[in-house]
């Protein structure tokens, strides 16, 4: 870790306590989280039903909730995901390994919706809630990822970035200091290509786990 790396995780864990957040970063090692035990203290019965509103902690991304970002469907992708005051939310719902545990709680319930809850609730805790903020310092662009419990945000990691190539819908993010991540045979990758699904949330390929998508929220990182 650099000097500003260190600047800007000691900076966060100081404020990340003040969050006061009203509604809610994801892939093996660095992209963004790795599994933890700990349970996201937002997690509750009745989130565990697919398509229902999750209690603000893990973010629907349904247009219209409390603090959805909203994007303009025009916009470069670079500029879309470094907007001011947005952040991103792990979707367990739609990403690929949310839905395969749905997926495996629903054949294993059967009729049994008591049980299909608690299945379903139980395979959420497994994965930490993380949130993504990229945005611009003086120094150039950072990519930050936190781990949300409740209302407090705990600094993961701070990895500087520059772009690479664009498309309508995709950025290729190309760190410039600690590895992106751990790919395929445990070699570290030093990119990563984003992909701006719709006007609210992204999509990030993870080697073990699939595409996993994060809903844009806005007012989650203390100013």
């Amino acid at each position: 870790m650099n000097r500003r790396q260190a600047e800007i995780l000691g900076t966060f864990l100081v404020t990340s306590a003040l969050c006061g957040c009203s509604g809610g970063d994801g892939t093996p090692a660095e992209t963004p989280g790795t599994p933890a035990t700990a349970e996201p203290a937002a997690t509750t019965a009745a989130s565990a039903e697919p398509g229902a509103a999750e209690p603000a902690a893990d973010g629907t991304g349904e247009p219209g909730s409390e603090d959805s970002g909203t994007a303009n469907p025009g916009k470069q992708p670079r500029f879309f995901i470094t907007a001011d005051d947005t952040t991103f939310s792990f979707d367990f719902d739609a990403s690929d390994i949310g839905k395969k545990a749905i997926e495996k709680c629903e054949k294993q319930a059967g009729d049994n919706p008591e049980i299909r809850i608690k299945c379903i609730r139980k395979a959420r805790n497994r994965i930490p809630l993380e949130v993504l903020h990229f945005f611009k310092d003086d120094e150039g662009f950072m990519w930050v990822t936190y781990r949300r419990t409740g209302n407090k945000l705990d600094t993961v990691r701070g990895i500087p970035f520059e772009f690479g190539e664009e498309t309508a819908n995709t950025i290729e993010l190309k760190s410039t200091g600690k590895p992106l991540g751990i790919g395929p045979s445990g070699v570290p990758r030093r990119k990563v290509v984003i992909t701006i699904r719709d006007e609210f949330s992204i999509q990030i390929p993870d080697p073990q786990r699939g595409n996993l998508v994060y809903n844009a929220k806005l007012g989650l990182i203390p100013k």
